[in-house]
């Protein structure tokens, strides 16, 4: 579950904001542990966190606005994630996005 977190100050601590299911940035015991990127990846001026789905057939782009987390846009694999993700600046103040599948492809969003 992907969880966007918040400073009560009052309380003088960390509460969870909000939370969108079925996505995650690592697999417990795996040794990729970079599978999210975060920024403003499609240069709309908004910050998104690039998750895979629970399946990792998918790349989910979950914002976090207005007590919610929302997926803006997804980026399907066209198989099964086994690598970490990758990210370049492009034209337009978009990023990159580079995953590796398990059939040993290389799939890149440009």
């Amino acid at each position: 579950m992907v969880e966007f977190y918040e400073i009560d100050a009052e309380a003088r601590e960390l509460r969870i904001a909000a939370t969108r299911p079925g996505y995650s940035s690592h697999t417990i015991y795996s040794r990729n542990l970079d599978t999210a990127r975060a920024g403003d990846l499609d240069g709309d001026g908004r910050w998104e966190l690039l998750a895979p789905n629970q399946d990792y057939t998918e790349l989910g782009a979950i914002r976090h606005g207005r007590g919610e987390a929302e997926v803006a846009w997804t980026l399907p694999l066209g198989g099964t994630l086994a690598t970490n993700l990758a990210g370049a600046p492009a034209p337009g103040g978009r990023v990159s996005v580079g995953a590796g599948r398990t059939d040993g492809v290389l799939r890149i969003w440009p």
